[in-house]
Formats: C-alpha cells, sequence, structure tokens
C-alpha cells in the first residue's frame, strides 16, 4: 500500500497538516480551490464573518457534491435500462453455460471411473472429451472473469459464445458416437466371455 502524504497547506490565513494517499500537488490543488471558494463568498458580502463564509462554502461544496451523486445515479439507472439489460442477459446466459459445462465434467469423470477397468480404449477417449470439455469451461470461466467489469467484452462474448455452443454440440455428438462404441465393446465383450 502506498504511503500517506503529509500535506501543509494554508485556508485563509489559517495552515493545516492535511494527511491522504492522494499525491501532493492534488492535495494542494484542492485546498487552493477550497480557499477560493471561501474568498469569493466573503468577497459576494462583505457582512459575512469568517466563520460564516466558511460554513456557506461547505454548504455549496456539499450541494454540489449531492448534485452529482444524483447524475450518477441517473445515468447508472439510465444505463441499467437500455442495451446493458442485453449485456447482462449475456452474461447471465454464460453463467448458465458455465454451470452447464461444470456438470459435465463432473459426469465424464464419472463415466471414467466407470469404465476405466473394461476398455483402455474407452477410457481413453472419454478422457479426451473431459479435457476438451474442461478446455470449454476454462475458456468459459476466463470470459466470466473478463466480463466482470468490462461491458465492452459482451459483444466479444456473443460470438464466442455460438462458437462454443457450436464446439459443445459438436462435443456432444462424439459422446454419442462413444457411447455406441462403448455399447459395441460391450457386446464383444460379452461374446467373447461366453465363447470361452
Amino acid at each position: 500500500m502506498a504511503n500517506k502524504n503529509r500535506v501543509k497547506v494554508k485556508i485563509r490565513g489559517y495552515s493545516f497538516t492535511i494527511v491522504g494517499y492522494e499525491s501532493e500537488e492534488h492535495i494542494l490543488g484542492i485546498a487552493e480551490e477550497v480557499d477560493n471558494r471561501i474568498k469569493k463568498i466573503a468577497s459576494s458580502n462583505a457582512k459575512l464573518n469568517q466563520f460564516e463564509a466558511v460554513v456557506l462554502a461547505a454548504i455549496n461544496l456539499l450541494e454540489e457534491l449531492e448534485k452529482e451523486k444524483e447524475r450518477s445515479n441517473r445515468i447508472i439507472e439510465g444505463l441499467k435500462e437500455d442495451a446493458n439489460l442485453e449485456k447482462l442477459a449475456n452474461y447471465e446466459e454464460m453463467v448458465d453455460k458455465l454451470a452447464v459445462a461444470e456438470k459435465k465434467i463432473e459426469n465424464y469423470e464419472s463415466n471414467i471411473a466407470k469404465y476405466k477397468e473394461n476398455d483402455v480404449f474407452v477410457t481413453q477417449k472419454l478422457s479426451e472429451e473431459v479435457k476438451k470439455h474442461r478446455e470449454v469451461y476454462n475458456k468459459l470461466k476466463r470470459l466470466e472473469d473478463s466480463v466482470s467489469g468490462q461491458t465492452d467484452e459482451f459483444d466479444k462474448l456473443k460470438s464466442d459464445k455460438e462458437r462454443l455452443s457450436k464446439q459443445n454440440f459438436d462435443l456432444e455428438t462424439e459422446v454419442v458416437q462413444l457411447k455406441k462404441e462403448i455399447d459395441i465393446l460391450r457386446k464383444e465383450n460379452k461374446l467373447d466371455e461366453e465363447q470361452e
């Protein structure tokens, strides 16, 4: 963590030491702005004493801060109601696909354990499928991580999602083929056992 800076400033003739993580230039700039605002208020009304000018400057600054907060909240609400809703929906869809991929990985690992004793060939094929699904899962996980703070990445995620969906369909087709091969191998093993 960065060290705190201790900066001496003057506001309306009074010396203050301000401690903060911001740069000395930043702290001096803030102090100068506060001093200028108090001077401006004091010069606009000669009847105000020093304390009253400081209080009015503080009220003005707080009012500006509140207006900026309201403006920021309006912008955020506006973003939620427009195109970001679609981007958020795409993100949520990617999270769902990630959960599905995790479930498939669990299923494939379970199948590997079942068939490992029966046939080395089948185990190898299933291992390759798990590896492919792990790659898909890792891509989805990386996409999820990168999406968290970068809404401009959502358009890229759309095209990746379509490609991954096609890849997932291809993998599922290959799994169906593997299951058929497993059935054939089982039948062959059963015939061999019966012949012995």
